[in-house]
Order: structure tokens, then C-alpha cells, then sequence
């Protein structure tokens, strides 16, 4: 029932269910807690005030709930998250962080540099967060944003190529 409520925002669902015991971090089938599936800052913060944990990982991609966030919600709940001690630089099962796995939003992308994202960090197939924005075609503000805050032009990744490769490759020049 509390996955429910979180999932459709149904805030008296959320805090009945508190009230009735209902254990805030509670995993479902796919490992997620509320808390992956709330969908507004003040349900976020209602699970929050009642024990729910930040850094807990899901069974499917090990994503905490802020890495879920950065790829499915609004900003307002990124920088919640950030500000009640989500770690900015946590890394999935794929050792992604939010920078290699944020939608093609610019709002994010400052708010994640802007609580100390590391634009140099590599995941599993050695791609950079410049390798990713690029290679998937963002927006040049968020790739300015990136090299601003010292993204390396030249770092290669598993398959030898630099994020510079990747724009000569992909006609992003």
C-alpha cells in the first residue's frame, strides 16, 4: 500500500499507512522502497521524516532513490534529495552516477555540478559523463556546462575512443 500512495501521491494513503506500521523502507519485487517511487518533494519528505533511507539500492540497477530521481523526476526532487544528504556522486551496478544517467535536462545537469558532481568519472564501459551527453546527443548547453567544470576532451573510454571522437563520429562538431 505505501509503494502505492508514494507512486500516486496519495499523501493520506502515505501517512494512514505510516500510522498502521507500515515500514517505510520496505522493498518491493524490484527492490525499490517508497521512497524510489515518490513522485513529489512532499512525499519525499514525509518518508523522509519517518526513517526512510537515502542511500538504500534497488534490485534491478542498484540505483539509490536519487539516482531514480535524476533519471525520472523533476528537479525539485533532485535538489531535495541532494539537500537532505543524497550522495551526489553515488555510482549504480553500471558504476553510472547521476551525471552519466541524467536526462537531457539542463536544470539538473547545474544542479548536480552544483552539489559537486565529478564530470571526469568513468563507468563501466570507461565513458565519461562528456562521452554520454554526447554521445546521445544533449543539448550544447549542457555539454558547455561540462566543459566548463573541466570535463576532459581527451579521457578515452573502454573502446579507445575521447568524447572528441564521439562528436566527429556522430556529425556533433
Amino acid at each position: 500500500v505505501l509503494h502505492t500512495a508514494a507512486l500516486t501521491g496519495f499523501i493520506y494513503g502515505i501517512k494512514t499507512s505510516l500510522k498502521r506500521g507500515a515500514k517505510v523502507n520496505e522493498k518491493n519485487y524490484g527492490g525499490q522502497t517508497p521512497l524510489h517511487l515518490a513522485e513529489s518533494k512532499e512525499i519525499c519528505e514525509i518518508l523522509l521524516d519517518n526513517g526512510a533511507l537515502l542511500e538504500v539500492r534497488d534490485c534491478i540497477s542498484g540505483d539509490t532513490p536519487f539516482l531514480r530521481a535524476v533519471q525520472c523526476k523533476i528537479c525539485t526532487i533532485v535538489n531535495f534529495l541532494l539537500e537532505r544528504g543524497a550522495e551526489v556522486n553515488t555510482k549504480n551496478d553500471r558504476r553510472e552516477t547521476a551525471l552519466h544517467i541524467v536526462v537531457n535536462d539542463l536544470e539538473k545537469v547545474k544542479t548536480i555540478l552544483d552539489h559537486g558532481g565529478e564530470v571526469n568519472v568513468k563507468d563501466i564501459e570507461g565513458d565519461t559523463p562528456l562521452h554520454v551527453f554526447i554521445s546521445h546527443g544533449f543539448d550544447s548547453e549542457c555539454i558547455e556546462l561540462l566543459l566548463k567544470r573541466q570535463a576532459g576532451v581527451n579521457i578515452k573510454n573502454n573502446a579507445g575512443l575521447t568524447p572528441l571522437h564521439l562528436a566527429v563520429l556522430n556529425n556533433r562538431t
